[in-house]
């Protein structure tokens, strides 16, 4: 393999500076550098433990390994910056928040962070030290310098803010959507490992989509280069004349010779816009790209326009590491795929040719090499920047900005922040972020002055005998302290979701560290309106932070991925939420009575005879309670389902509803569980926009389990959301099977009932 010399040597050098083989250094983002080579640092660790000289070993078989699987030098150094990158953004975000307290009288500001009783293990930082950062990320990104045909990179590309309309070869007429298709292959393997479980058929179409999907990784990384480019030449910018840069290559040198985009103040990014309805997975309008250490970002939407064509090759690497897929080409692309095994197995094998040939174009027509770095040259830089305090400190960088974050939510929240724990000594600031008896913040809101909190790092609390020590909670003053908000901050490497479970089951076991497992324990033991459990990686399956999993008074959140750039809105929401003044005292206004009624409907085969009778006598009745009815219509996941939820109405009479319905096509089924969980989830959307509805569900067939859904629906979560925002929740128990466990837990929630058709028509005033 070509440079094997060079890329084990640079790996070595990662391997020891990250200190590989210690345990717990190997844990959290620095699995993600490794991750990304698809090498499992566990299960190299595993046969070597207790073995004589178990470092040495592990760290030599991690080098080797990652020597071989990264492609290149500047594949090693992407995402040694990348991971390094979260780091650098984190010490600025701090020292920013720190600033605004420390008041000098001119002069650099300097801060030291430390746990109590641990000062040698502090970190100190200024202005100093993230320039010396940044001086060390420009030469380490330099590895290699080159120009980039821009045109040709948005001719292939092609992101108007709907879709990716770029085809391979590119420009042609007829041309197969490379990058659209990339997209789809998030939805598209849960949706075939499902139907694989049941029909044998397609698993040889699950043989063929993994070498899709590593082609895919491949193109990625060749976009990755240009973009690492892109950003060396940006940083070599102000030494450039302009008229030394080629017109056909960078249509904009002035632009970028002076400005930096809208982002994280002294930070590039380099984005494309999306909008909820064209982009799946998305909740408003964002600006979704790549930082400068090519880190996916996701941004509030600037409405600024395109700056550069690198933006959008950007927003699609982007796009691609969160799993987001155009929506408009999703339902038409399944049914066309899932027609038969060989039609999605001839598909996949075009797009790893595709992928394949897409790759050498742009590493070798669009990118023109013009420089690189010498080894030498480079591994002295790789080693400085491996020598930074900030890899040693992760684990407190990461506290304490999860810290800054809750600070930052609070004050957008009109709160008036103040650090009594950011003591001055001589020229120092210092900030101690370890456990202590005594708040390390206090919050005052400026619209009620007389309203004050308190902001404790790692408190110790104790519920039921047990000691409790949330990283963040804000809480009520006093001796009769309330804990109103719990931040629980964590940074592990492919985090699994855990066992749901509602509130009710009391405390779960204290040894479980899963997130449902730690947001189960502080929101049992503390009660705060609110608890977050944030992970600095993925939690998996993909969580929606949205989603509450607690009730109406205590509610949970999960966030995976929760780092700078990254901060879903719905924290700063919840925050906003459980810190309003008065919220300790006063109880939250119960919801509206409902007003709307919507029709869960089981369209697959099974369902027919029962469903003509049930809707016949719906379609008799007269129902005046209601001021609008609306259907949500489902049937199963993939091929040949016409659809997997279709929603109707609203319509002002249940005439009128039915009779749009009845031109809907019928589903098939095929297995035993339903897509119920995905019709659910609708209602919970359609709530979040209306208000409370009263739900009638007609169905005679379980939902899937969350694990068995292929986007990981919760049907629980999603039902438990729809009572605690005061619907009423009604399953016609007519067609049910005797041993459906989908509803058993709310049998006892004064908001559901499983109870035969003509009850729910009697409590809901049905006439006639």
């Amino acid at each position: 393999m070509a440079n094997i010399v060079p890329r084990r040597d640079l790996a070595t050098l990662i391997v020891d500076g990250l200190e590989i083989g210690t345990g717990k250094q190997d844990s959290g983002a620095i699995g993600e550098i490794f991750g990304a080579f698809d090498i499992d640092l566990d299960a190299i660790a595993w046969p070597l433990r207790g073995k004589v000289d178990e470092k040495r070993l592990i760290r030599r078989e991690a080098a080797r390994q990652l020597a071989e699987s990264a492609p290149s030098l500047s594949a090693l150094v992407s995402e040694l910056l990348r991971c390094g990158g979260r780091y650098t953004a984190m010490v600025r975000d701090i020292y920013a928040r720190l600033a605004k307290h420390a008041v000098t009288t001119g002069g650099p500001r300097t801060f030291r962070i430390s746990r109590d009783g641990l000062d040698v293990a502090g970190l100190t930082i200024s202005e100093a030290f993230i320039e010396r950062i940044r001086s060390l990320e420009r030469t380490v990104r330099a590895v290699e310098t080159g120009t980039i045909d821009e045109d040709a990179v948005r001719s292939f590309v092609l992101w108007d803010g709907g879709g990716l309309y770029g085809t391979w070869p590119v420009d042609s007429a007829d041309g197969f959507r490379l990058p659209d298709a990339l997209l789809h292959l998030a939805w598209l393997r849960p949706a075939l490992q499902a139907r694989a479980e049941h029909e044998p058929a397609w698993s040889g179409p699950l043989a063929v989509i993994g070498a899709a999907e590593n082609a895919g990784k491949a193109l990625v990384a060749a976009g990755e280069r240009l973009v690492r480019a892109h950003l060396a030449n940006l940083d070599r910018a102000p030494v450039f004349r302009l008229t030394d840069v080629d017109p056909q290559l960078h249509e904009w040198p002035k632009q970028v010779a002076t400005a930096e985009p809208a982002g994280r103040p002294g930070q590039r990014v380099l984005v494309a816009t999306a909008t909820p309805e064209h982009l799946h997975g998305v909740n408003e309008p964002s600006d979704i790209g790549l930082d400068e250490h090519l880190d996916a970002v996701v941004l509030p939407g600037s409405g600024r326009g395109r700056q550069s064509n690198l933006e959008e090759l950007a927003g699609f690497i982007a796009m691609w590491r969160l799993g987001h897929w155009p929506t408009a080409r999703r339902a038409d692309l399944e049914l066309r795929l899932f027609a038969t095994p060989d039609t999605l197995a001839t598909w996949l094998n075009q797009l790893r040719t595709a992928c394949d040939e897409a790759s050498e174009w742009l590493q070798r027509r669009v990118f023109r090499k013009t420089g690189s770095m010498s080894v030498e040259v480079l591994h002295r830089a790789v080693q400085e920047y491996l020598n930074l305090p900030l890899w040693q400190n992760r684990s407190l960088l990461y506290e304490v900005w999860v810290l800054c974050a809750t600070l930052d939510a609070a004050e957008h929240a009109g709160w008036i922040v103040e650090l009594p724990g950011l003591l001055q000594d001589g020229d120092v600031w210092r900030l101690s972020e370890g456990r202590t008896d005594r708040p390390v913040g206090m919050l005052r809101h400026g619209a009620t002055p007389a309203a004050h909190l308190e902001v404790w790092r790692e408190p110790a609390r104790v519920a039921g005998g047990v000691e409790l020590t949330p990283d963040v909670a804000v809480s009520t003053p006093g001796d009769h302290r309330r804990d109103l908000l719990v931040v629980e901050a964590k940074d592990q490497y492919e985090m699994r979701l855990g066992r749901v479970r509602p509130l009710s089951d009391g405390m779960p076991d204290p040894n479980d560290k899963t997130p449902i497992g730690v947001a189960l324990r502080y929101a049992n033991g503390l009660r705060p309106r609110a608890t977050w459990v944030c992970n600095h990686c993925d939690i998996k399956p993909r969580q929606q932070p949205e989603v509450n999993r607690g009730d109406f008074w205590t509610r949970m959140h999960l966030a995976g991925q929760f780092r700078p750039g990254n901060v879903p809105p719905e924290f700063g929401a919840s925050v906003s939420w459980a810190l309003s003044p008065g919220a300790a005292e006063h109880r939250v206004a119960a919801p509206p009575e409902p007003r709307g009624l919507v029709l869960v409907i089981d369209v697959t085969a099974s369902m027919h005879t029962y469903l003509t009778a049930a809707l016949a006598r719906l379609g008799a009745a007269e129902w005046s309670s209601f001021d609008q009815i609306r259907a949500v219509l489902y049937s199963d996941h993939g091929y040949p389902e016409p659809f997997l939820v279709r929603k109707f109405g609203p319509a002002p009479t249940m005439a009128a509803l039915l009779e749009a319905v009845a031109v809907a096509p019928s589903g098939h089924g095929g297995d035993v569980e339903e897509a119920l969980e995905d019709a659910m989830q609708r209602c919970r959307e359609l709530v979040d926009d209306l208000g409370p509805q009263v739900i009638l569900v007609l169905t005679d067939a379980p939902a899937h389990t969350a694990d068995r859904c292929p986007y990981g629906i919760d049907v629980q979560v999603e039902t438990r959301a729809l009572l605690r925002a005061g619907c009423r929740v009604y399953v016609a128990s007519d067609h049910q099977p005797a041993r459906d466990a989908t509803w058993a837990a709310f049998a006892g929630h004064p908001g559901f009932r499983k109870a035969p058709l003509s009850e729910f028509m009697g409590r809901e005033g049905a006439r006639g």
